[in-house]
């Protein structure tokens, strides 16, 4: 072509060109923000609504259902799924893949505001936001030292998180742990009764002794003035004098309330001189800190936790960078005693992963330069084909930064694979070059290399171009697996598209540069390797000799080998995605409902005692109870959570080291309460968002029915082998003191239920009615009874109630108090309540484990009302292998369509596609031998390899046309076609295996994820590599032969007609 003439008559044109790739590729590298995966949008919506005192039946039939209608009406909808605890409505609204989620949101707020007006009217606005499960800290700090937990949370929120938030791509710092600062009144309930005074009384005192007033305007002749009543405290001890009522009876403290009702009935003149009443004359005002509701330590010693999180756009590692260098600035400024440390460092995890890849990368392109050097016996000649690499790369760099992309570990796997098929052109010219040179052609370097590079430019291009068709369906594919593949799919195509470019423009000019007129002689080690060769090589023609002339059983034998291949991969293990082995594990205690936090925290202590003794434990983090950072899964009292973070050089796996950890605590008494064990699944562990990998659903009405239902089927399944923590996903009953009003009582007394319960909740949990503002903080000011008034069930009873008749009745007189139980939480699918069983998966498959367990439901006996169904990873499994069967059908037809381009043919290039099944075999074969399951990476893997195995079909194809348009008789044709392009395919196709060695060997942190597809890569392309040099030639003579040639067909007739009759005449019994 003119163009390849022009690159080898233009050499400085061309250097200069490929020096500017060399520049914008490097300055691309540095811009291309470093994440460790893709962007992924997740197409979920999570409504909250909180509902202040309110128990779960009632959040459940107030607020939640009316939400759930409410976002039923959105489009797009998939599935709703809802949680009603006490207090608070989690609604999450799933959509359809694809759908615009900042219309949806805006479409689920219109929806939800219409329906505000059904809310009740304690219920808080609702809010939406969006789920995000990579919305992880960047970095987690832990501060910790000798002082009180009051005074390190006033650390950490100044200075530390004070100037963290003022560092450059930092959203927010979440603080978690330490003890806030409360101004506590506890009143004295026969003070208050004494006095005929309420506890609404005292708070309404003092919300409206701590106010700032603006009471308008006055003006002179010059200005303006705003008049403002400043009437906040400045000091705790003023609240001591605010007064709550006048004392007209001058009752002392120690009358009985018997005695102060009767007084209260005298008549007027015996009261004289009113007194004031203040509020230290009727309990303590103590400047504490509030209530413990969470215990917080990082290995044994108590902390605060401080999460930064980035803002939208920011990128990690940069983000995570200032950061740390802002530390030690702010360790300065800390008092001695108090330190502050990294725990968690998410940019490390993702630097690691990708100098992980950069080194795979890096030995791919080495090992291909070794085996280039090796088959080619010239360095020079090797090295023109290596410098397709790096140029290759730092274009795609150049395109990748103009769309926006990131660099990741999934975009930098598609250039790993893409690594040793970017040489494949390159080595396809090179080596047609280098034949015409050594053929002794009498021809310049510049002509050997225009010709050279001309005759298999058709080849080439439709081989870059079949690879291309396969990657670039993977954009259109709907779900998690698309958008996770989306990256690795445009890096593969950009590459193998830049490789297309350089392969006939740089590699033409070089080989024209540094051609020498005489070959060298190769090295000793090298003429060893080469004779070697030269012996596999007569063996390969004697087979070929054997193919030629018995077609039919290579066709056979290859034939039945793939049948047997499609049934390993049957019967095979299957997941959605592989197991990554992480560096953490989570261990969370679920103590009996109810347990009071102390208690908790003993169990917690006796459990971090003993892992510490454990020397793979590199360091562990503690949290019991809940927090209010924790958003949508909060700790209770009665729970805690263990995180484990292991060291890198532990001898143990995380797998091994839980199964470990589960026989130490097995024996230990810890109180009645029930571990479990969770690994961290890697970045792909959200997929698994209802808890487990085996997921029941069981619907219906009545929550008892559904709860023996589920307790049912969870003792079935720890009968079977492979399941772990088998269990009914029931929040257990909370225990209560229920209140059973007496209507009549409350009438008697004027009194509301209201009313009644305002008091009960004051008197007890409490009520923050104002704010103490001290050097810009606001501190809460808590009234509420002192500890002794409201310790136990008999002190509750003796709780007085003020009735608007100005009467005090103790809360026994007006309601019966006994124990029961609540639940504590109600789950809900498809609008419907809901108990799901969960299991987790040990040495078992989420497939093999499915198979086992339908049964068992279908056999399930249930009343009527109530449905089983089995979700969870197998349901997405299915889901998953149904689009990449979608995506592999249309690359194969994609495929087809290029080639049918390219032939001018239609026999031809489905005699080629013919040569896929071949890669089955090598997938069997190493999915079998490495022990992996069956998951979307390996499948993905043949999808891949449907592009990569047609490139062999089609030079060969190639090179025999050509030499039967030269009238050369078919098998001689196939013979030297065979013989000549062995080099060239032996050497793309090591080059491509070797390329992705380092991925299918694991090397690297983050490599797991892509480790299946790696391993089907190397040896299906090794398999069909070394099948397509004999199934090719097979299928071509036995079409030639027995079906485009008249003759060979009419032969094929008659011998089916006599072998027909012979069968007839045998039935018959004739001789």
């Amino acid at each position: 072509m003119n163009f390849i003439r022009f690159c080898v008559e233009r050499k400085v044109t061309v250097a200069m060109l490929t020096v500017t790739v060399f520049i914008f590729g490097a300055i691309s590298w540095f811009r291309l923000e470093r994440e460790f995966m893709p962007e992924l949008q997740f197409p979920q919506l999570v409504v909250l609504t909180g509902y202040p005192n309110a128990s779960s039946q009632e959040v459940e039939n107030l607020v939640t259902k009316v939400v759930e209608e409410s976002a039923g009406t959105v489009k797009n909808v998939r599935r709703i799924h809802s949680s009603s605890r006490e207090g608070i409505s989690i609604v999450t609204v799933e959509f359809l893949w694809g759908t615009n989620m900042d219309l949806a949101s805006l479409n689920l707020r219109e929806k939800v505001d219409l329906a505000k007006s059904k809310l009740p009217r304690d219920c808080g606005e609702p809010r939406i936001e969006k789920f995000d499960p990579f919305a992880l800290p960047v970095i987690t700090l832990s501060l910790s030292g000798s002082i009180s937990d009051k005074d390190l949370l006033a650390l950490a929120r100044r200075p530390v998180s004070e100037l963290l938030e003022k560092t450059r791509g930092v959203a927010a710092v979440s603080i978690a742990g330490g003890r806030e600062r409360e101004i506590q009144v506890e009143l004295d309930q026969s003070k208050l009764t004494a006095r005929g005074l309420s506890i609404r009384d005292v708070e309404q005192s003092v919300a409206h002794a701590n106010i700032v007033y603006p009471a308008g305007t006055v003006k002179d002749d010059t200005f303006e003035y705003v008049v403002r009543v400043l009437g906040t405290f400045k000091a705790v001890k003023e609240l001591g004098r605010v007064t709550i009522a006048m004392d007209r009876a001058m009752l002392s403290s120690g009358v009985s309330p018997l005695h102060a009702r009767s007084q209260k009935q005298r008549d007027l003149s015996a009261r004289r001189n009113p007194q004031p009443i203040t509020l230290a004359s009727l309990g303590n005002i103590h400047d504490a800190v509030a209530e413990t509701a969470s215990y917080s330590r990082y290995n044994g010693r108590p902390n605060i936790s401080l999460s930064v999180l980035k803002q939208a756009e920011a990128n990690i590692v940069r983000v995570a960078e200032s950061v740390k260098e802002k530390l030690p600035e702010i360790q300065r400024k800390l008092p001695a005693g108090v330190t502050l440390k990294i725990v968690y460092d998410q940019s490390t995890f993702i630097q690691s992963g990708i100098r992980s890849m950069v080194k795979d990368g890096l030995l791919g392109g080495l090992l291909a330069f070794a085996v280039l050097f090796l088959f080619l016996g010239s360095w020079r000649d090797a090295l023109v084909v290596s410098m397709a690499i790096p140029v290759s790369i730092l274009a795609t760099f150049f395109i990748m930064d103009g769309k926006g992309m990131t660099l990741n570990t999934v975009s930098l796997a598609g250039l790993a694979i893409g690594i040793g098929k970017l040489v494949d052109g390159a080595i396809v010219v090179q080596e047609n070059i280098s034949r015409r040179r050594n053929n002794g052609m009498d021809k310049s370097a510049g002509e050997n290399a225009v010709e050279g590079a001309n005759e298999v430019f058709a080849a080439v291009t439709g081989s870059v171009l079949t690879t291309v068709a396969v990657f670039l369906p993977l954009i259109f594919v709907a779900g998690i697996v698309g958008q996770v593949f989306k990256d690795l799919s445009l890096s593969v195509v950009f590459s193998q598209m830049a490789s297309l470019v350089v392969a006939f423009t740089l590699v033409p000019m070089l080989a024209s540069k540094f051609a020498l007129k005489e070959d060298p002689s190769p090295a000793p080690f090298v003429q060893n390797i080469r004779d070697k060769a030269g012996k596999w090589v007569d063996r390969y023609n004697r087979l070929l000799d054997y193919t030629l002339v018995h077609p039919g059983k290579v066709v056979l034998t290859t034939t039945i080998a793939c049948l047997v291949s499609i049934l390993i991969l049957a019967f095979m293990p299957r997941a959605v995605f592989p197991r990554v082995e992480g560096s953490q594990i989570f261990i969370r205690l679920d103590m009996p409902m109810g347990t009071r936090l102390e208690v908790t925290d003993r169990m917690a202590r006796k459990m971090e005692t003993t892992l510490s003794e454990i020397k793979d434990i590199e360091s562990q983090s503690v949290i019991v109870g809940s927090l209010p950072q924790e958003g949508l899964q909060p700790l209770g009292s009665h729970q805690a959570q263990i995180v484990l973070h292991l060291g890198k050089r532990r001898k143990k796996s995380a797998a091994a080291l839980a199964a470990t950890l589960k026989k130490t605590f097995k024996d230990m008494d810890l109180g009645g309460g029930r571990l479990f064990f969770f690994e961290q699944g890697g970045t792909f562990s959200f997929l698994g968002s209802q808890g487990a990998p085996i997921v029941i659903e069981v619907k219906g009405h009545d929550l008892r029915k559904l709860e023996g239902v589920a307790r049912g089927i969870a003792d079935k399944l720890k009968e079977l082998p492979g399941l772990n923590n088998a269990r009914a996903g029931i929040s257990e009953p909370a225990p209560e003191l229920q209140l059973e009003i007496r209507r009549d009582a409350l009438a008697d007394l004027s009194l509301s239920v209201s009313e009644l319960s305002e008091t009960v909740l004051s008197a007890i949990r409490g009520k923050v009615v104002s704010k103490f503002h001290d050097q810009g903080k606001e501190v809460d000011i808590r009234v509420r009874l002192r500890p002794e008034d409201r310790r136990d069930a008999r002190a509750v009873e003796r709780l007085y109630i003020h009735s608007p008749l100005d009467i005090d009745v103790p809360l026994s007189a007006v309601a019966s108090i006994q124990n029961g139980q609540g639940p504590s939480e109600i789950v809900r699918y498809d609008q419907q309540r809901t108990v799901l069983v969960l299991a987790d998966l040990s040495g078992r498959s989420a497939a093999d484990a499915a198979a086992r367990i339908q049964p068992i439901l279908d056999d399930l006996r249930r009343d009527e009302g109530i449905s089983v169904a089995l979700t969870g990873e197998s349901t997405r499994m299915s889901e998953s292998f149904k689009s990449l069967q979608i995506v592999l059908v249309l690359s194969i037809l994609f495929v087809f369509m290029i080639m049918a381009a390219e032939f001018e043919s239609l026999w031809k290039p489905l005699l080629i596609l013919l040569t896929i099944p071949l890669a089955l075999i090598g997938m069997a074969l190493g999915l079998l031998l490495t022990g992996q399951p069956l998951t979307a990476m390996a499948a993905m893997g043949l999808v891949f390899l449907g592009g990569i195995v047609v490139d062999n079909g089609i030079v060969l194809i190639d090179f025999v046309n050509r030499r039967l348009d030269e009238k050369m008789p078919l098998k001689e044709a196939l013979r030297a076609g065979c013989l000549t392009r062995l080099r060239p395919i032996l050497m793309t196709a090591v080059c491509t295996i070797l390329g992705m060695l380092p991925l299918a060997l694991g090397i690297g942190e983050g490599s797991d994820m892509q480790q299946p597809m790696a391993i089907v890569m190397v040896f299906g392309l090794f398999v069909s590599t070394l099948l397509t040099l004999v199934e090719i030639p097979a299928l071509f003579v036995l079409m030639q032969e027995n079906v485009f040639n008249p003759e060979g067909r009419r032969l094929r007739i008659d011998a089916f007609k006599e072998k027909f009759q012979a069968m007839k005449q045998k039935a018959l019994g004739r001789p």
